[in-house]
């Protein structure tokens, strides 16, 4: 997309809900680059296989079950390598006002996954408060067996807001 003409993925039903359509999906070896994009309703707005790689900058991912979602099959030399950057992130896996799936961020089956770190650093996670955010990222903290470290420092702070730094 471009910055004055983002590219939209959405549902094509009437009242468009979390999970309509199965989203964007960067398959095994896969790469994929995306800019100035629009991702909603899906059942994963990106979903990233072992390895795959891949940046969103400049985005926004909301609404969907799973906001972006990195799975690796437990073997290092396969981890996924997706660069999500500048991005909006927030209001994944909610339902009625409630968080009931997923996650904005959810990384799961990474070889060696306390030395690998995927890098979220300067995306609006639709709130500032850090334990917040901590709570829509699924990694390291959460599964401290096979999930990653997910480096989400520097956030905005607000919709394509500022960089909040040091954080």
């Amino acid at each position: 997309g471009l910055i004055d003409a983002p590219v939209i993925f959405d549902s094509v039903n009437v009242n468009p809900a979390a999970g309509d359509w199965s989203g964007i999906h960067v398959n095994v070896d896969g790469t994929v680059d995306i800019a100035y994009t629009d991702i909603q309703h899906a059942i994963y707005g990106m979903r990233f296989y072992p390895s795959s790689a891949g940046t969103v900058t400049n985005s926004t991912v909301t609404l969907n079950n799973y906001g972006i979602y990195a799975s690796g099959d437990d073997n290092v030399a396969n981890n996924p390598g997706p660069v999500i950057t500048h991005n909006n992130i927030f209001d994944n896996g909610i339902i009625n006002g409630a968080r009931e799936v997923g996650r904005d961020y959810y990384a799961d089956h990474f070889g060696d996954n306390s030395n690998s770190v995927l890098e979220t650093r300067n995306n609006w996670w639709g709130t500032g408060d850090v334990s917040e955010i901590a709570n829509r990222i699924y990694d390291y903290i959460d599964n401290s067996t096979n999930s990653p470290v997910v480096n989400f420092g520097d956030y905005l702070d607000g919709l394509n807001g500022t960089i909040i730094q040091g954080n």
